[in-house]
C-alpha cells in the first residue's frame, strides 16, 4: 500500500526544496517576510496552501514517519529539529536541521515520508495544501531497519499511533 501511494505521486528526494528567507537583523532583533507566493514561485513552488498547523514538541519527541497526500512547507519557529524526509521507493532519506530564527523552510511534496525529532523544546509551523483526511495518511515505524535512520536516541517520546506504525 505504501509503494502504491508513493508511486501515484511520482516524487523523490530531488523534489524537496529548501527556502532561505532574507532576514533583516539589527539591534532590535530581526524582520523577515515569512511567506510570499512570489518568492516560492522562484523556487518552482506553485502550491496553493490552505491551512497552517503548529505543533509544540518537547525535547526527544519524534513525530512521524507519516506519508500523506498533502504537500507541506515546514519551518521551525522556536527551538531546533532534525527534519527527516523519506523516499519510500528507494529507501533513502534526507535530514535537514531547522532552527528557530534561521529563516529556513522545507517544501515536501505529497507522497514522501516525513518526520522530525525535537533536539530541544520546539515550535514547528506546517503549511499544507489539503485539509487533513485520516483515510489518506499512512506511516512507517520510526526505527524501521530497512531505512536505518540515525535518530541517535534509543527511547524517544512518541504517540502510541506512531509507535505502532508498520515496518516496510
Amino acid at each position: 500500500m505504501l509503494v502504491m501511494l508513493y508511486s501515484f505521486f511520482m516524487v523523490s528526494l530531488k523534489d524537496i526544496r529548501i527556502i532561505e528567507d532574507d532576514i533583516h537583523r539589527d539591534d532590535r532583533g530581526y524582520f523577515v517576510e515569512n511567506y510570499s507566493c512570489k518568492t516560492y514561485m522562484n523556487y518552482g513552488i506553485t502550491t496553493n496552501f490552505v491551512q497552517d498547523n503548529i505543533s509544540f514538541s518537547k525535547k526527544d519527541v519524534i513525530r512521524g514517519i507519516h506519508i500523506s497526500n498533502q504537500a507541506k512547507l515546514v519551518q521551525c519557529l522556536h527551538g531546533c529539529i532534525i527534519d527527516v524526509i523519506v523516499d519510500i521507493e528507494t529507501k533513502n532519506y534526507l535530514t535537514i536541521m531547522l532552527k528557530g530564527g534561521d529563516g529556513r523552510h522545507v517544501y515536501i511534496p505529497p507522497g514522501l515520508g516525513h518526520a522530525f525529532i525535537a533536539m530541544e523544546d520546539s515550535l514547528v509551523l506546517y503549511k499544507v495544501d489539503q485539509y487533513y483526511d485520516p483515510k489518506t495518511e499512512r506511516g512507517i515505524r520510526w526505527n524501521d531497519p530497512q531505512l536505518n535512520i540515525a535518530w541517535n536516541i534509543s527511547d524517544p517520546i512518541m504517540s502510541e499511533k506512531d509507535k505502532n506504525l508498520s515496518l516496510l
